[in-house]
């Protein structure tokens, strides 16, 4: 049986939620193109040419621990939230292409060997949080990171591209950083200037 439309979405929805992911919004590839905001080099659409659709899935920080930051407990809190978000991703794009039939592959949280390698060339070839941007998830702060109404900027996202015919999310037409510069301040690694 081939689903399509909102039932289409409704189901991997579902098995997503089955997974443990919080946050679950889709977008088509086009809207990169519609408000441009990166160059068109990183756009999916031109990285993968039959990708039609991008899920995005997050899971939240915990204020707590994040606010340890440096320490391990952070380090504990990032690592295992990665691999977790791979995981979900693995599984959700293995079930979009065995059980619903439709091309699908994620796009892993970090791509990149090492910070030393984000240090030298600071860009990724995919921004999860443009991603969430442009699925309605949130709207992107000062920080850059996407803020969230459920976790505001504490959030962590991996992406899955398809060519399934998925109903798109709304982008949110509001902004939710309301420029505080509270990430300028309280930054434990004070990686942003005043401007």
């Amino acid at each position: 049986m081939e689903y399509r439309g909102e039932e289409l979405k409704t189901i991997i929805r579902k098995k997503a939620q089955d997974l443990g992911v919080n946050l679950f919004r889709s977008c088509p590839v086009e809207r990169w193109a519609e408000h441009p905001i990166q160059p068109p080099e990183f756009w999916p659409q031109n990285i993968w040419p039959w990708a039609r659709h991008v899920i995005v899935l997050g899971i939240p920080l915990y204020a707590p621990m994040v606010r340890t930051t440096p320490s391990v407990v952070y380090q504990e809190l990032y690592d295992t939230s990665n691999r977790v978000l791979d995981d979900m991703a693995y599984h959700l794009a293995n079930f979009i292409f065995s059980e619903l039939g439709y091309r699908a592959m994620f796009f892993p949280r970090d791509c990149y060997s090492g910070i030393e390698a984000l240090l030298k060339e600071p860009c990724a070839a995919f921004s999860h949080v443009m991603a969430g941007y442009y699925a309605g998830m949130g709207t992107v702060g000062d920080s850059h990171n996407l803020i969230t109404r459920e976790f505001g900027p504490r959030v962590r996202m991996v992406s899955v591209l398809t060519d399934a015919p998925l109903p798109a999310d709304d982008m949110l037409e509001e902004n939710l950083c309301i420029h505080c510069r509270r990430c300028l301040k309280e930054c434990p690694m004070g990686a942003f200037q005043e401007s």
